[in-house]
C-alpha cells in the first residue's frame, strides 16, 4: 500500500521596507583632476571618514592615494601615499591601526608581476614605512591584532601557479610567518579573513572554479578547509556573526547560457552551510563586500550588470535568515561598489569607482535610515503553521507542500523521537509561490519522527509516522 502524507507549510512575514532607504548624499572624488579609484573605505570616531586607492599620477604611473571626508562627504584633505617614479601602487585595502595611524594593501607592479605592497602612514596619511614582499603578489584583506601585529591575506603567482596566501608581520613590517594554500595546477587565491578570539583564522576565497575556505591556527597552520561544489563561484567577504558563524558574500555562476547571480552564505564554525541563496533579477550580479547591521541582518554592495561593459553600483539589503528586503541599483554604465559601512547611526556608507565620469573617479554615497522595515524575523501566524492535511502514518513517499509568500530561506528537518537530525529535506532559498517536493522514505526505520520547519529564524514542528 502507498500512502502519502500532505504537509502544507505556510511562511508569514512581517512588513518590510520594499524601496531602498533615500540617497543623502552622492559625490566624486579625484587627486589632481587625474584618473582616481577608491577601493577603501574606514568610518573614523567622529563620524568621518578616509578613503583609499590608486591614482594616475603626472609621471604616468599608479600612485596612491588618502582623503579625509567629513560626515557630509566634503573632502577634508589628501596625500599622496606612493614611492618614488616608476612604481605603480595598486592599493586596495584601508584600515585604521590602533595608533589612529593607516595601513594601506595591495600590490606594486614595479617588481614585473607585482609584489604584495603596504603601506604605513600617520592619521594625516603622511607615509611612515614603505613595504614590498616577494612573498605574495597581490594582497587583498588586512587586518590588525592586539598585539600590533598585521594579518594579511593573498595569493602568489608563480610561474602560471595560483596559490592562497596568509602572512603575519609586526609593526616594523618583519615577517613572522608566511604560509600558502591549495595545490599544484589548482588556481586557488584567498579574498578575504577574519581573526577569531584565540587568533585563529577563517579565509575565504576561491580553489578552481569553486567557493574555498579556509581555517588556521595562529601560526596559519591548516585545520580544516570547505570546497563548496555544489555551483561555480568564489567568495569576496567574510565577517563573523553574534552567536557564532559566519557570513560570506561572493558570485555564483549558473546555466548556459552563463548568468551570474549574488551569492550570500551563512557558515556554522566548522564551515557547514545553515542557509544560502542566490540573488539577481534580469541582470547579472556580483557582490563584493558586506556587513552587519544593527537588526543582525546584512547590507551588500557590489556590481549589477546587463552586458559587456554596462555595469551598475549595486546595493542590496536582507534579513538574518537572507530575505531580500530590497535593493538597489546606482550610478550610470561602468560604475560599481566595493565597501560598503553599516553605521552605528543606521545609515550607510559605500565608495567604489563612477567608470561612467572621465576621468575615472572615486565614488562614495551615504544612504538614510531605512523608513517602513518592520523585524521580519516574526512569529508565525498560529492559522497557518504547518499542518498534516491528509494521510498519517506515512509509508514510501512524503508530499510536503511549501507556500511562499516573499523570497525567502527555508528549512524543513527530520528528526527521530530522541532529537537525532536526520536529514533536510528542504533546504535553500525559495521564490514566492507554492513548491511541492516528494521525498522517499525507504531508507527510514518503522517509527515516530519529528519535521521541523524554520523560516526567517521561526521554527514549527510536526510529527510524522512511518510504517516502513
Amino acid at each position: 500500500m502507498r500512502v502519502n502524507v500532505l504537509m502544507l507549510v505556510t511562511l508569514c512575514f512581517c512588513a518590510m521596507a520594499d524601496d531602498p532607504p533615500a540617497t543623502l548624499w552622492s559625490k566624486n572624488y579625484t587627486i589632481s583632476d587625474c584618473l582616481t579609484w577608491s577601493s577603501g573605505l574606514v568610518l573614523l570616531d567622529d563620524g568621518s571618514f578616509v578613503i583609499s586607492g590608486p591614482y594616475l599620477a603626472i609621471s604616468g604611473d599608479m600612485d596612491s592615494y588618502l582623503m579625509g571626508l567629513n560626515s557630509d562627504g566634503s573632502e577634508s584633505w589628501n596625500n599622496s601615499t606612493g614611492e618614488t617614479a616608476g612604481h605603480s601602487e595598486m592599493v586596495s585595502e584601508l584600515i585604521q591601526t590602533a595608533n589612529g595611524g593607516f595601513l594601506q594593501a595591495g600590490f606594486d607592479l614595479f617588481y614585473g608581476d607585482g609584489n604584495a605592497l603596504f603601506i604605513w602612514t600617520d592619521s594625516a596619511g603622511d607615509s611612515l614605512l614603505y613595504r614590498t614582499y616577494s612573498e605574495a603578489t597581490y594582497v587583498s584583506a588586512i587586518a590588525e591584532k592586539a598585539n600590533g601585529n598585521i594579518v594579511a591575506s593573498g595569493r602568489l603567482e608563480s610561474f602560471g601557479e595560483w596559490f592562497g596566501w596568509l602572512a603575519e608581520m609586526d609593526s616594523a613590517g618583519d615577517l613572522i610567518w608566511s604560509k600558502y594554500y591549495g595545490a599544484s595546477g589548482i588556481e586557488t587565491s584567498l579574498s578575504d579573513f577574519v581573526i577569531l578570539s584565540d587568533n585563529s583564522i577563517v579565509a575565504c576565497g576561491y580553489s578552481g572554479d569553486f567557493r574555498y575556505i579556509v581555517k588556521t591556527d595562529s601560526a596559519g597552520d591548516t585545520l580544516w578547509t570547505q570546497t563548496y561544489q555544489e555551483s561555480t563561484g568564489s567568495y569576496a567577504a567574510i565577517e563573523t556573526i553574534p552567536g557564532g558563524g559566519f557570513i560570506l558574500a561572493g558570485r555564483d555562476y549558473e546555466g548556459v547560457p552563463e548568468t551570474c547571480t549574488a551569492y550570500l552564505a551563512q557558515i556554522d564554525d566548522l564551515g557547514v552551510i545553515s542557509w544560502d541563496g542566490n540573488y539577481s533579477d534580469d541582470a547579472d550580479w556580483a557582490a563584493y563586500d558586506v556587513e552587519l547591521c544593527q537588526d543582525q541582518g546584512f547590507i551588500v554592495c557590489g556590481t549589477k550588470s546587463s552586458g559587456e561593459d554596462s555595469d551598475w553600483g549595486l546595493v542590496f539589503r536582507t534579513s538574518s535568515q537572507g530575505s531580500l528586503l530590497w535593493e538597489s541599483g546606482y550610478g550610470t554604465i561602468d560604475d560599481s561598489f566595493s565597501s560598503c559601512i553599516a553605521l552605528p547611526s543606521g545609515e550607510y556608507c559605500i565608495s567604489g569607482i563612477a567608470r561612467s565620469l572621465e576621468p575615472d573617479a572615486a565614488w562614495v554615497i551615504k544612504l538614510g535610515i531605512e523608513t517602513g522595515l518592520q523585524n521580519p524575523e516574526c512569529n508565525w501566524n498560529e492559522n497557518n503553521i504547518m499542518t498534516v492535511i491528509s494521510s498519517n502514518p506515512v509509508e514510501n513517499n512524503l508530499s510536503i507542500s511549501l507556500e511562499i509568500p516573499a523570497y525567502t530561506h527555508a528549512q524543513i528537518s527530520l528528526y527521530d523521537l530522541s532529537g537525532r537530525f536526520i536529514s533536510d529535506l528542504v533546504n535553500n532559498m525559495l521564490t514566492q509561490g507554492i513548491h511541492q517536493f516528494t521525498v522517499s522514505t525507504g531508507t527510514l526505520s518503522k517509527g515516530i519522527y519529528i519535521l521541523r520547519a524554520v523560516a526567517s529564524g521561526v521554527s514549527e514542528t510536526e510529527t510524522v509516522v512511518i510504517l516502513n
